[in-house]
C-alpha cells in the first residue's frame, strides 16, 4: 500500500482514552486506550471501534498490564446487537502476530 501526501509522526505522552475518528453523521467511531509503558512514553493497549450498534475491541495489554510487562497477545472481544453491522468486515493479517 503506498501513501500519497505528508505523513506526520509525534510522541504522545497522553494516558487513557483518545478519540482517533468519529464520522460526523453515521454512527462509527475508534477510540484507542493508551497506558503509560515506560517511564517517558504511552503505548497502545486497546483500539474499541464502533460500526453501527456494535463495538469491536482488540486489546494487547490485558487487564492492568502494559505491552512492555508481558508476552503480547492479541485478544478480541464484539459486543454484538444481534448479527455484525452490515458491511463490517474483521480481518486478521500475519496469524495475527505483532510485528
Amino acid at each position: 500500500m503506498e501513501l500519497s501526501g505528508n505523513i506526520s509522526y509525534f510522541d504522545n505522552y497522553i494516558e487513557g482514552e483518545l478519540v482517533m475518528f468519529r464520522h460526523k453523521t453515521l454512527p462509527y467511531a475508534v477510540h484507542t486506550f493508551q497506558r503509560r509503558c515506560n517511564t517517558h512514553a504511552a503505548c497502545h493497549c486497546t483500539i474499541a471501534i464502533r460500526s453501527g450498534d456494535d463495538v469491536i475491541v482488540i486489546d494487547v495489554c490485558g487487564p492492568g498490564g502494559t505491552p512492555a510487562s508481558r508476552i503480547p497477545q492479541i485478544e478480541v472481544q464484539l459486543y454484538l446487537n444481534g448479527d455484525l453491522t452490515p458491511g463490517t468486515k474483521i480481518e486478521q493479517y500475519n496469524g495475527g502476530t505483532i510485528l
